[in-house]
């Protein structure tokens, strides 16, 4: 009878670890070069960050106009290394809506990154969002600033 419990807890604890995936084996980071945009910072507002959302401002204190969109990503802290957070399945589309952000100006919104993510659970994240500027040279140039925050 002891054997056979063991056996069960051996089993158990097997299909346990098996089914859930380790943030270790989450994809690292693309984006090893980011705020390297001068004069355009995005801040998350620490009050209004929950499990499920959070306000953001994006302000721009240069001379050019840059264009952004809906798209972000969450990014997770694990030992001082930054992960991508997974998605959930399901058919989440970002809309195809353009933000143009002029120069001296600053807009703030709503992200609700619990439709992507899910509720977030304790720890130190950090939201990621393109924004380019028009580069006569080859086009739009896009450039990756972040904002880094805490879940309690």
């Amino acid at each position: 009878m002891k054997r056979i419990v063991h056996l069960f807890c051996v089993v158990l604890i097997s299909a346990a670890l098996t089914g859930c995936k380790k943030p270790t084996e989450w994809e690292p980071t693309t984006h090893a070069f980011t705020d390297d945009l001068e004069g355009v910072t995005i801040t998350l507002l620490e009050e209004k960050v929950t499990p499920a959302k959070g306000e953001i401002i994006i302000k721009n204190e240069s001379d050019i106009t840059y264009t952004y969109g809906e798209h972000f990503m969450i990014e997770k802290n694990i030992q001082g290394d930054w992960y991508q957070l997974p998605v959930r399945t399901g058919d989440h589309q970002f809309p195809d809506k353009i933000h143009q952000l002029k120069a001296t100006e600053s807009d703030e919104w709503v992200i609700e990154w619990s439709l992507l993510y899910g509720k977030l659970e304790r720890g130190t994240y950090r939201i990621i969002k393109g924004v380019s500027a028009e580069n006569h040279v080859e086009g739009y140039e896009t450039h990756y600033v972040t904002a880094e925050f805490a879940i309690e």
